[in-house]
This record gives structure tokens, C-alpha cells and sequence, in this order.
């Protein structure tokens, strides 16, 4: 009796290498991929990160800016005598006079379309932009807050 070795040598070589060989290069391609993957999604996560530090630094930059020209146009109103006095008297026809143009001036320069005078009670005084509505507005966005 005589026993063939060839087929069993095929079924151990394939047993014993092709096997173990076959899920070591399948390993390898999945940590490949995985890898590959972490890796985008760290370069996109740092390239959002820069989107938005980016974004947010021209956001305060407009925002300095319009709260820089918003002030300064409050303190040239409030060192204006003549509307320091209109205010106090509250003459409602000098105070569309001086006001008209400031608001032309605001509206063209920084698309200011509504501009209000209260007195220091709250109560409204003028609407520069439609001076004829001498109505309270329903809510000022101070009594929000």
C-alpha cells in the first residue's frame, strides 16, 4: 500500500500559507483603509477648524467696526448743542430738521434705515425716517431684555 503525499502536501500548503497569508494582506487592506480614513477626516476636521476661526475673525473685525462708527455717530449726536437742545425742549420739527440729514448721511453710508429719538422716560419723540407715525411702537427691544 502506498500513500500518495501530493494531495495532502497541496491541502497543508494552502492550510498552513495560503490561508494565513490570504487574512494578513486582508488586514493589511482594511488598516489601509481605516487609516486613510482617519487621516481625511483629520485634515477635514483642521480645514473646518480653519474655516471657522477664519470666519469668526472677519465677524468680530465687522462687528468692531460697525460698533466703532455706531459709537462714534452716538457721541457726535449726543456733542451736538443743537439737538441737545431740541431733545430737552422736545421740539419734535427742529429735531427732524437736524436729524434728516444725519439719517441721509447714515442710510448711505452704512444702510441705517430706521433711526428713533425716546425721551428718558421711554416714550417715543420722533421716527427720523417717518416722522408723520407718532404712535408707540409695541415693543422696544429694550423692555426685552
Amino acid at each position: 500500500m502506498t500513500i500518495s503525499k501530493r494531495p495532502l502536501h497541496k491541502h497543508r500548503v494552502r492550510k498552513k500559507v495560503l490561508f494565513p497569508l490570504s487574512l494578513t494582506f486582508a488586514v493589511l487592506i482594511v488598516a489601509f483603509v481605516w487609516a486613510c480614513y482617519g487621516i481625511r477626516q483629520a485634515d477635514e476636521r483642521l480645514l473646518l477648524e480653519q474655516n471657522f476661526r477664519s470666519t469668526q475673525n472677519v465677524l468680530n473685525g465687522l462687528l468692531k467696526e460697525e460698533v466703532a462708527i455706531l459709537t462714534s455717530t452716538a457721541e457726535f449726536i449726543a456733542n451736538q448743542q443743537s439737538l441737545q437742545n431740541a431733545i430737552a425742549n422736545q421740539d419734535v420739527g427742529s429735531l427732524t430738521a437736524y436729524s434728516t440729514p444725519l439719517l441721509d448721511r447714515l442710510s448711505n453710508q452704512l444702510d441705517i434705515t430706521h433711526f428713533y429719538y425716546y425721551d428718558h422716560r421711554g416714550k417715543l419723540l420722533l421716527r427720523v425716517y417717518f416722522p408723520e407715525d407718532v404712535s408707540q411702537p409695541n415693543v422696544r427691544r429694550k423692555n426685552l431684555q
